[in-house]
């Protein structure tokens, strides 16, 4: 199955980051994932206004962000209905973090290893294991 066929219809993921650099990063990997829409917050307050109106199937939260720390945000996020049960996962260069009680059901460090991070991507939103075809691959190589 071509991998655009993978999945119809277009799925939100909500990434809030303040680091211009890991946002660009971020942009470049969902490039690869026509599929989904991913949306940016860079603080806390605004992640809780882009959720309310987006319904993520996806929450991707930096745990040091100016206004809060992503595991709080969590706990104010999962207060609204459509993210009550959306994974979430921390997305950190804090290599202590334990996810224990958090909420959390993954971490992704920093800096992003590209094809861990496409194949968890497809392994939460897809059902997809990483590239499938040499075509794709050759092109994530090339990048």
């Amino acid at each position: 199955m071509p991998f655009e066929e993978a999945q119809q219809d277009t799925r939100s993921v909500l990434y809030v980051e303040d680091e211009p650099l890991n946002v660009l990063m971020m942009r470049a990997l969902f490039n690869y994932r026509p599929t989904l829409d991913l949306s940016i917050a860079t603080r806390g307050e605004e992640a809780l206004d882009v959720a309310a109106m987006l319904s993520p199937a996806l929450l991707l939260l930096d745990l040091h962000l100016p206004d809060c720390h992503g595991a709080d945000l969590l706990k104010q996020l999962r207060r609204l209905p459509n993210c009550k049960d959306v994974p979430a996962i921390a997305v950190t260069s804090d290599q202590t973090f334990d996810k224990r009680g958090t909420g959390f059901c993954e971490i992704w460090h920093k800096p992003f290893m590209l094809f861990h991070t496409l194949d968890r991507i497809d392994k939460r939103l897809l059902h997809r294991r990483g590239p499938s075809t040499p075509s794709q691959r050759s092109m994530l190589s090339a990048a």
